[in-house]
């Protein structure tokens, strides 16, 4: 990296003397692939946000070393409960943390169905299925659902209500908003060096306008100053 810097600051020397005495077109821009390849594998893997963290799944017990392993629960083993967030509300995925994090105060969370890191998906729809150990009464629970704000449906005990979903209905209302918004998310360290890259074209464009600025005036000179004296010496005849 620290070689690459240098390669780069001489290259962008060579650029600034080039185009001072307009020979830009000349200038090796092989330099600019190099940055691109360093920026590409420098990028530090995904990491998922603290809500996310906050919702990691709790590690498998360990297998007993006399018994057969225990199948682990599958989705519907506990009381299900199938929330969809208004389709115009905004942070949809923030809304349906909350939901998890009220039902969390009521019980305990089993499964989430799509999983929590989903909810930061730009695909996301605001439909989800969480599977709850709980003594609370239904009304009770619905109504901590609801005071999320922004709740359309809530359908508890794996009924057929329209706000119940499978994740394959899930998977396909996401696939049927998908061309609706569009998000473009940017890795926020090559965001930093375009801004900074930015930062010292502009600094070597006023360096330039500068220099320009200065030979236009020079050749001013140059050009009124005969003149002149011409006419100092005819008075002075």
């Amino acid at each position: 990296i620290i070689q690459l810097l240098f390669r780069a600051t001489d290259a962008l020397e060579k650029v600034v003397g080039l185009a001072v005495a307009g020979r830009e077109r000349e200038a090796d821009l092989a330099i600019l692939a190099d940055i691109d390849r360093a920026a590409v594998q420098a990028k530090p893997a995904p990491q998922p946000s603290a809500l996310a963290r906050h919702f990691v799944a709790s590690p498998e017990p360990p297998e007993s070393p006399g018994g057969p392993t225990a199948p682990a629960p599958s989705l519907g083993s506990g009381l299900l409960i199938a929330v969809v967030i208004r389709p115009e509300a905004p942070l949809k995925g923030g809304r349906a943390m909350l939901v998890v994090r009220k039902l969390q105060a009521l019980g305990t969370v089993r499964r989430v169905q799509p999983p929590p890191a989903a909810f930061e998906s730009d695909d996301f729809d605001g439909r989800f299925v969480v599977e709850l150990d709980t003594a609370v009464a239904a009304p009770d629970i619905e109504t901590a659902v609801r005071s999320v704000g922004d709740v359309e449906g809530v359908s508890l005990g794996g009924g057929t209500d329209e706000g119940q979903v499978s994740p394959a209905e899930s998977a396909a209302g996401g696939a049927g908003e998908k061309g609706r918004g569009r998000h473009i998310r940017v890795d926020l360290r090559r965001l930093d060096t375009l801004m900074d890259l930015i930062g010292e074209l502009v600094t070597e464009r006023g360096r330039l306008n500068e220099l320009a600025r200065r030979s236009t005036m020079s050749r001013s000179t140059s050009r009124v100053s005969p003149p002149t004296s011409r006419t100092k010496s005819s008075r002075r005849g």
